[in-house]
């Protein structure tokens, strides 16, 4: 059988005939410029959990709440900067400038500089651990892309973020950009995050009963619980992804016309 990408059976609960175009037909998308600041976005969130240990062995035993923020503030402005720079390329394709792109995600970026660095002062002040210790001691911290595979459920997929606990205990954590809905998570980052949990409960032989949608424009985590439910539904689902893949059959439309507003195989897709 063969591995599905965990962000499939996402697409498939958003539009399973987009996915068969992509997938089966292979249509080629253009890239769109929401797509690019995601993808920058997704970029800087890397850059900055993979530099936080040097930065907290740097912390030293006077430091104040405000020299601390100002290490973080300067490390995430710096980190930020070279995302933007690496992407320069594509940013041009779909016409979006350096300075509005770097300045966009800033204000997002600086907000998670203040957060983190008060979260750290606070651990540091509670436990007199600062450097080397402040690191070893420090829970939970956040590891980035982890790459994971599921040969039982025929799954794989790169995990955005994972809070690793004491104990060893792993909450999956997927970033998303874009609106955010009022209650709860979209469905199809709910069984995107499901499968993950899964998955690293197979790998790491745990329970992991729940995991997060961080949705970075509103800076709020959401909290997706499992149950055995959810969990044959998920099952279910990725079932359902395999076969279209294997079809010989174009899915009909979808029912809900809006999501063909902004899909960029709108074109292809209705002059099939």
């Amino acid at each position: 059988k063969m591995m599905l990408s965990v962000t499939m059976l996402s697409s498939y609960i958003y539009c399973p005939r987009k996915l068969y175009l992509e997938r089966v037909l292979k249509f080629s998308k253009f890239p769109k410029a929401a797509m690019i600041k995601g993808t920058i976005r997704h970029h800087a969130y890397d850059a900055i959990i993979n530099e936080e240990e040097s930065l907290i062995k740097s912390i030293q035993n006077n430091e104040t709440q405000n020299s601390i923020f100002k290490k973080y503030k300067y490390k995430y402005f710096a980190l930020l900067k070279e995302v933007v720079k690496k992407n320069k390329k594509s940013l041009k394709s779909v016409n979006l400038g350096l300075v509005d792109t770097f300045n966009l995600n800033w204000k997002y970026i600086e907000k998670e500089s203040i957060n983190r660095s008060q979260e750290i002062y606070l651990y540091k002040n509670k436990t007199g651990y600062f450097g080397e210790t402040l690191w070893d001691n420090l829970t939970p911290k956040i590891k980035s892309e982890k790459r994971i595979f599921s040969t039982n459920l025929s799954l794989r997929g790169i995990v955005d973020q994972i809070e690793v606990h004491e104990k060893g205990l792993q909450i999956p954590i997927e970033l998303k950009t874009g609106k955010m809905p009022q209650e709860g998570v979209w469905l199809g980052h709910k069984y995107q995050i499901g499968a993950y949990m899964l998955m690293l409960n197979e790998k790491m032989n745990t329970n992991i009963d729940y995991g997060y949608i961080k949705y970075l424009d509103y800076g709020e985590k959401r909290k997706v619980h499992m149950n055995p439910f959810f969990r044959d539904e998920i099952i279910e689902i990725k079932d359902k992804t395999h076969n279209l893949l294997n079809s010989k059959i174009i899915p009909d439309y979808v029912e809900d016309k809006n999501k063909c507003i902004s899909c960029e195989l709108k074109q292809k897709c209705h002059s099939l």
